[in-house]
């Protein structure tokens, strides 16, 4: 399947322009599968969920909330809507020292990853180097990162400083991830995550197979280069 795990739409995220609608149809046009709605301190509910999939079969959605830490990294959490609607991570700026306890009793139901980290600059200081061994993976490609500069690396376009993620990746245990962070239609599809199987039922079952199955980068050629284009 080929998912994306990072997503905004208009309806919870105010930087986004994206209807929850436009952004299942666009993502079904482009190839994708599955799609992660991430949005920022608030997360979709089940239901809501199910009424959009009825609606644009067969894309599987599923429910994650992005954090902004008081570190000044965005930590993505993906897992049943329950658990993070009663650890109430609606709060912006909280530390990861407070989320990491208020999780900590249902750690193992979450898949948790760091979304782009370095954007502004390759340094690690202490405070992403504890976040980097706190969750699971590492957004290491999205249009938040193509937009400031990019290069062609095996056939595939990639950020201009992969090399931080590359050493960053050798460094910690993280699962490499690639999502579009789409905020607006231009962005949505033009990149994801593939894995093996048919989308999982539930956020449950994703957990487990982001933790556990091979993932490798899948790029909408023509839907990407459009995208670039745009910010020159």
């Amino acid at each position: 399947m080929r998912l994306d795990c990072h997503a905004h739409t208009r309806r919870y995220s105010a930087c986004s322009s994206l209807a929850p609608d436009e952004l299942c149809r666009l993502a079904l046009e482009r190839g994708l599968d599955a799609v992660v709605f991430t949005e920022h301190h608030h997360q979709w509910t089940r239901a809501d969920l199910a009424r959009l999939e009825q609606a644009h079969p067969p894309l599987r959605l599923y429910a994650g909330m992005e954090l902004s830490l008081a570190e000044q990294y965005d930590v993505v959490l993906i897992a049943p809507p329950s658990l993070l609607t009663s650890a109430r991570l609606a709060r912006p700026g909280l530390p990861l020292a407070e989320i990491a306890r208020r999780l900590a009793p249902v750690r193992q139901q979450i898949f948790s990853f760091v979304a782009h980290p370095f954007r502004y600059s390759c340094a690690i200081p202490q405070a992403l180097q504890h976040i980097l061994h706190w969750v699971d993976g590492m957004e290491v490609n999205s249009v938040n990162l193509l937009k400031y500069s990019h290069v062609q690396r095996q056939g595939l376009v990639a950020p201009a400083n992969w090399e931080c993620y590359a050493q960053a990746l050798a460094r910690t245990p993280c699962i490499a991830l690639y999502n579009t962070d789409c905020h607006h239609p231009s962005g949505v599809g033009v990149l994801a995550n593939e894995l093996p199987g048919p989308p999982p039922e539930d956020e449950a079952g994703l957990v487990q197979l982001l933790r556990s199955a091979p993932i490798v980068q899948w790029q909408h050629a023509v839907g990407l280069q459009a995208l670039l284009a745009g910010f020159q």
